[in-house]
């Protein structure tokens, strides 16, 4: 039983850590005022906010 329970745990891990990545992947966009801008410098995340150049 412990064998199952292990292997479910790990199973649930590895697809929790394989869809981060992509949830992560998508690109920012700069919208003002209705407009796509496309900035010289990618906008960065940091400390969950969202810096923009």
């Amino acid at each position: 039983m412990k064998k199952k329970w292990c292997a479910v745990v790990i199973a649930m891990g590895l697809a929790l850590v394989l869809t981060a990545g992509a949830v992560a992947s998508d690109p920012l966009q700069l919208v003002v005022n209705g407009q796509e801008i496309k900035p010289d410098v990618p906008a960065q995340i940091i400390k969950d906010r969202t810096m923009v150049p």
